[in-house]
């Protein structure tokens, strides 16, 4: 349009204002957006961990869901079995 850039202090004198207008709309985007953070991890960093099952049974040879605590507190599920075997 102008053939240049424009002056920073002209651009600015123009944008401002704008940006000033819509400043109270933040507010309400902030209660729009989640508040839940998510980290993936990888399987073999959760090996050795203590898990709770939460579905199904884990015993030799048929798997459970598992929900394990991470690194930073936050709960994991993973597909796991038993890692010794009950002899009878």
């Amino acid at each position: 349009m102008f053939g240049s850039y424009l002056n920073g202090w002209l651009a600015a004198r123009r944008v401002v204002p704008l940006a000033a207008a819509g400043a109270p709309d933040r507010g309400r985007a902030m209660q729009i957006m989640p508040k839940d953070e998510t980290t993936a991890v990888s399987q073999e960093s959760l090996i050795g961990r203590i898990g709770t099952v939460v579905l199904g049974e884990a015993r030799a040879g048929s798997a459970a869901q598992v929900r394990s605590e991470g690194w930073y507190g936050q709960q994991h599920y993973v597909i796991g079995g038993t890692e010794f075997r009950r002899e009878c």
